[in-house]
């Protein structure tokens, strides 16, 4: 190799190395720091031991966050705390400070220094991967007393079994494992030896998973003696935090309601859906672990699952090997062990059915529209009304959900204008059937109905008894289940891809603090001279009240692509649902009111943007409480500017823009009057905020790279 081509290769080498931002100090992700409601650094849970049937633990890590700083303490065990309370008042036993100094943008890699009480200070490199807004997964490399290059190699860097965890978000999500299954289980720990449970006990164990979206999972038990959970009882319930699929396993994070952290990790195989029987491991401290044995670590209990998907069909045994020899052996209809009740199949005492026909309809006055949209936070759902396919009169039997699966009517109970009906939902996956109470109120507008369900359950009611309203765990406040009713909003009378604007308009914007900013709101093109599908909001940082900083007066964007409006006339306002470009799952309801001209006041519009997409009591504004509103903004209705622009050369050659201008229809047409100006095209379809770009190798690199290679070489 020549002198030149070393040369140039080190130089090369040089200037890359040289060309890592240092524009910034080094800080940790923004998922992983993100301050909580309190205003402090983010606080996340690791390596929590908990003791056998329950919520205290050995030990504990909490860790915070910062910026530039993780500040990490180990909790002595929480042995005299009540059930009721956390523990995090234990005496602190260590403390370590892991430093950020250095980001690596390729490989996510973070260098950090880690310095506990006594000063002494070593080096290391870690990963973090997002599993979602409460669970993360860490990676590290072996401590160094050097601050090696190698440390940040992606080979040095190991799995943590223990995940980080935190509660400052609510979010929830849908259990991957769906399905009924009977099971049995053993201890897996070291202190049990595999012991099995119920061994004196012929019924199989029940589990049944997201049979009703968002119920999470239910452990059924034969007998109290059954249930290796800390609240004895023949149910368990457990709802889902996270989960992900790793090296052919999926992990899903559970935990038993808000008031807790997650507890539990069940480990099963991926492909489970295509699976009749499959075994699974449910630790009962949050540890996540990869080997084939999945033996749990000292001081944690966990048990391993025997699963079997459950028969399909209304038509079936508890256990379908053990009744056909109990009814092989006659005992059908012995006094003893009910076994009629648990074999019915075997013992002939039913015939299975096909689809059921409803024994009831649903009201004219609901199925008014026979399609009806329904949005939450994370999701919309499409609820329409139908028939069974035997039923000869052709009445509405049966609501059918997207995301919740169909209801057939069973019986109905009629007060003014509120209709309850007891349903029953039939499944082919192995769940048992269940029977759900939805109840619905009219309103003076036919454009929306209000509509709750309450919890579905395993036994057939009574209509009063099944009728039972109340609101889930915080975590899963985004569930359809609830004590306040829910808007459905008529497919019949929902704009798709209008925001209701029509136009850009001046606003004041006014947040649940009372800190008042002046801006617009916009769905108008200009260039083009047409109504966008998306509302823009925009504001400059020095018209705000208060403001502390007049020198930067950047335009603040934010942009909400317009995903259904409505005008309830009935109620004279109208309400519009939005969808985030960023997080195009995050759905936000907007109430829009319009005022009529005064004397010495001119029309007007109020819009509030609520921080979740379910409208829910908002169809009366007056009961809107701060805690449920992001922003307010006022708008004048008298000057709502839907000028356009023309296409024209000025003196110095640029283009400029008058009301005659038809735009040519091209995909890459101008989003913005900047680039309509000076003839640049967007690429991206909703630029929310424009940005320069700027070459990866600077200049100054170069000179510091060839100062460094020229030494390197000589």
């Amino acid at each position: 190799m020549t002198r030149i081509s070393t040369f140039a290769l080190l130089l090369c080498a040089c200037i890359i190395r040289t060309t890592v931002s240092q524009d910034r100090a080094c800080e940790f992700p923004n998922f992983l720091r993100a301050k909580n409601k309190m205003g402090n650094g983010r606080i996340w849970y690791s390596e929590t031991t908990y003791l056998t049937n329950s919520v205290k633990y050995e030990k504990q890590k909490k860790i915070t966050v910062g910026e530039a700083t993780i500040n990490i303490e180990m909790f002595t065990p929480c042995l005299t705390v009540s059930d009721d309370y956390d523990c995090h008042s234990q005496p602190v036993t260590h403390v370590t400070t892991w430093t950020c100094l250095g980001h690596s943008v390729l490989d996510n890699h973070y260098r950090i220094k880690i310095e506990n009480e006594k000063q002494e200070k070593v080096f290391s490199c870690v990963k973090f991967i997002k599993r979602n807004d409460n669970v993360v997964q860490v990676y590290s490399a072996v401590p160094n007393t050097e601050n090696f290059e190698k440390l940040c190699k992606e080979e040095a860097l190991q799995r943590k079994d223990w995940p980080w965890i935190s509660k400052d978000k609510d979010s929830w999500s849908e259990c991957p494992l769906l399905g009924g299954f009977d099971f049995r289980s053993h201890w897996i720990s070291k202190k049990l030896h595999h012991q099995e449970l119920c061994r004196k006990v012929w019924r199989p164990s029940r589990l049944e998973s997201e049979c009703v979206m968002g119920e999470g999972m239910i452990f059924h038990f034969p007998q109290n003696t059954c249930n290796p959970f800390a609240k004895r009882g023949k149910h368990h319930r457990l709802y889902c935090w996270a989960h992900w699929s790793e090296s052919g396993y999926i992990f899903i994070v559970l935990g038993q309601h808000h008031k807790h952290l997650p507890q539990y990790v069940m480990r099963l195989p991926t492909n489970t859906e295509m699976m009749s029987t499959f075994k699974a491991k449910l630790y009962f401290s949050p540890v996540a672990l990869l080997d084939s044995v999945g033996q749990p670590p000292d001081k944690v209990t966990a048990i391993q699952l025997e699963m079997a998907r459950s028969e399909v069909g209304n038509c079936y045994d508890e256990d379908p090997i053990g009744c056909k020899k109990f009814a092989a052996e006659g005992k059908c209809f012995s006094t003893e062990g009910n076994y009629k009740i648990y074999c019915q199949k075997s013992c002939n005492l039913c015939t299975p059915r096909g689809m059921p026909q409803g024994e009831c309809a649903f009201s004219d006055k609901i199925t008014k529209s026979l399609h009806w949209y329904l949005f939450e936070n994370t999701w919309e759902d499409l609820i329409t009304f139908k028939s069974a396919g035997d039923d000869r009169l052709g009445r509405l039997t049966q609501l059918n959900s997207r995301k919740l699966g169909t209801f057939t009517c069973k019986s109905v109970d009629k007060q003014y204008n509120s209709y309850e009906y007891a349903t029953v939902s039939y499944y082919n996956n192995g769940c048992r059937p269940r029977y759900t109470c939805i109840n619905f109120e009219t309103t003076d507008d036919i454009s929306l109905i209000k509509f709750r369900m309450s919890e579905s359950s395993l036994l057939n009611l009574e209509i009063q008894k099944l009728c039972k309203y109340r609101d889930y765990p915080r975590v899963l406040r985004n569930n359809v289940v609830s004590k306040e009713y829910k808007i459905l909003l008529s497919a019949n009378y929902t704009t798709s891809m209008d925001c209701g604007i029509h136009g850009s308009m001046e606003a004041t914007f006014s947040d649940k603090n009372n800190l008042q900013c002046e801006g617009h709101v916009s769905d108008w093109n200009k260039a083009s001279c047409t109504v966008q599908p998306s509302l823009t909001v925009s504001y400059r940082r020095s018209r705000c009240e208060m403001s502390t900083a007049p020198h930067n007066d950047s335009l603040q964007f934010t942009v909400h692509l317009c995903r259904a409006f409505i005008y309830v006339k009935a109620y004279g306002h109208s309400i519009l649902i939005t969808q985030t470009p960023s997080d195009s799952q995050l759905y936000r309801c907007w109430i829009i009111f319009n005022y009529p001209e005064r004397m010495n006041e001119k029309p007007w519009r109020n819009a509030v943007l609520l921080n979740r997409g379910q409208c829910g009591k908002a169809t009366d504004f007056r009961q809107l409480e701060k805690k449920d509103v992001i922003f307010e903004t006022r708008m004048s209705s008298d000057n709502v500017d839907t000028t356009c622009r023309t296409k024209n050369r000025n003196r110095y050659g640029k283009p400029t823009y008058g009301p005659n201008f038809i735009p040519r229809k091209s995909d890459n047409s101008p989003t913005n009057n900047r680039q309509a100006r000076n003839g640049e095209h967007d690429r991206s379809s909703y630029s929310i905020r424009g940005s320069s770009t700027t070459p990866s190798i600077c200049f100054h690199h170069l000179i510091i790279g060839s100062i460094l290679c020229y030494l390197v070489k000589f």
